[in-house]
């Protein structure tokens, strides 16, 4: 439903599907790397960042978006996000 909405594809190979924050009851991000693009929307992913974050870290919620918005613009650290084996190896190369 949520995708009928507004898509959740943000451009620049991303797409950010999140939950409704009043449901949250621990925030958490999710990333999900795909070994070959799909098509969201008319827009091709290759990286989802499944957001569920609670209501109550509101303050957070601009950064979260405002750091993937940024990411969207670096298709090289995107490239080398992909490459990555660990969750360890992709936070370090956030």
């Amino acid at each position: 439903m949520r995708e009928r909405k507004a898509s959740t594809a943000i451009g620049g190979g991303m797409s950010i599907p999140h939950g409704d924050p009043s449901f949250v009851k621990q925030s958490t991000i999710a990333l999900v790397t795909l070994k070959e693009p799909m098509n969201w929307e008319g827009e091709s992913v290759s990286l989802v960042f499944v957001l569920a974050l609670r209501q109550e870290d509101k303050a957070k919620h601009r950064a979260i978006y405002q750091q993937l918005g940024l990411l969207t613009e670096q298709p090289a650290k995107q490239t080398v996000i992909l490459q990555q084996e660990t969750i360890k190896d992709v936070l370090n190369n956030l």
